[in-house]
């Protein structure tokens, strides 16, 4: 769908003034002091086991095609979708496509795909990672078109690009105005399953894409930490997250603080008080599994959360527990 300019333009107003409200944070908040060097690129590697196997679907290029994940995602490919990495179009062939599709916190963190945005938090209508190949050679896009299952009516959603650009390979998401597709405005009934859709008809780009909109609350504002209380479980080898239900999304708790022994929100990250959060904690130490997870919590200001109670378990009973998130 296309909008005429002075409503993408005002669009982009609401947008900016909800990164303002996100991102403002209060002057008293400290920072860890004592934050430890650790091998953190490590880490991706230490849960690769978690994340999901993607989904294949072959496409004839030069069509129009229209491809659904089990989770509900609908793709469609135009007849000049791909083209090669010399930016010529791919008229025929088989192009192979794969899809990871995560709609849950337990999709997102298995798959290490939070929702933290570029200047803030975001509430998220789902995520996916999209990477297509030609002969065994990766393509790129002209536009395609998108639609995420399990909508919500009166949301504003935009479309993300994400990458695997930092330490420790956990998914981060740019800048929501002059990336990628078209905005939704509202949710779209798809006649197939019955059930509302956030639908975009353009978007330009393949792997990491989100549809989300910035989480926006005029709540005081407030650090959060997660104390492990033992130094044998750490930034090098632990990786602690926020779960917020009612919004569907998800935060890591990247800083370590090597006197405290705990885990907060990066720099530039705070939380309103107030709102509900799950705990998971998830370690791997010594070719060994760890989890933890505490549920119905509600931030408070300079919340600190005992999470010691990290036990061994195996790798399916984590991926259990994760489905259930």
């Amino acid at each position: 769908m296309k909008y005429p300019p002075k409503p993408r333009l005002l669009l982009a107003a609401a947008l900016a003034l909800l990164v303002a409200s996100c991102t403002k944070k209060n002057d008293n908040i400290s920072e860890p002091t004592n934050v430890g060097v650790y091998d953190k690129t490590k880490l991706n590697s230490l849960f690769a086991a978690f994340r999901y196997t993607p989904q294949q679907f072959t496409i004839n290029a030069g069509t129009q095609q229209v491809v659904r994940g089990q989770k509900g995602t609908k793709l469609t490919f135009y007849p000049n979708t791909f083209k090669d990495a010399a930016g010529n179009p791919i008229a025929s062939g088989n192009i192979d496509v794969r899809l990871t599709e995560m709609y849950t916190p337990g999709d997102m963190i298995a798959n290490r795909a939070t929702t933290m945005g570029k200047d803030g938090m975001l509430v998220s209508g789902g995520q996916v990672l999209i990477t297509a190949t030609h002969g065994g050679q990766p393509v790129t896009v002209n536009k395609y078109g998108i639609a995420f299952a399990n909508a919500t009516e009166n949301e504003v959603m935009n479309l993300y690009p994400g990458n695997t650009n930092n330490e420790d390979s956990v998914v981060t998401w740019g800048d929501p105005i002059l990336s990628v597709g078209t905005f939704c405005v509202t949710a779209t009934m798809d006649t197939v399953t019955a059930s509302l859709s956030f639908k975009f008809d353009s978007c330009n780009t393949l792997n990491w894409v989100n549809c989300d909109r910035f989480m926006a609350d005029t709540a005081n504002q407030t650090k959060i930490y997660a104390k492990i209380g033992n130094t044998q479980f750490n930034k090098s080898n632990t990786q602690t997250f926020i779960i917020f239900p009612t919004v569907n999304s998800v935060s890591v708790l990247p800083n370590y603080d090597t006197d405290s022994k705990r885990f907060e929100l990066g720099k530039s990250y705070t939380l309103p008080v107030g709102l509900p959060v799950n705990l998971v904690v998830m370690a791997a130490k010594d070719n060994k599994y760890y989890y933890f997870e505490k549920k119905g919590l509600t931030v408070s200001a300079n919340m600190e959360i005992d999470a010691s109670g990290l036990t061994e378990q195996t790798e399916q009973y984590i991926k259990d527990k994760l489905s259930q998130l």
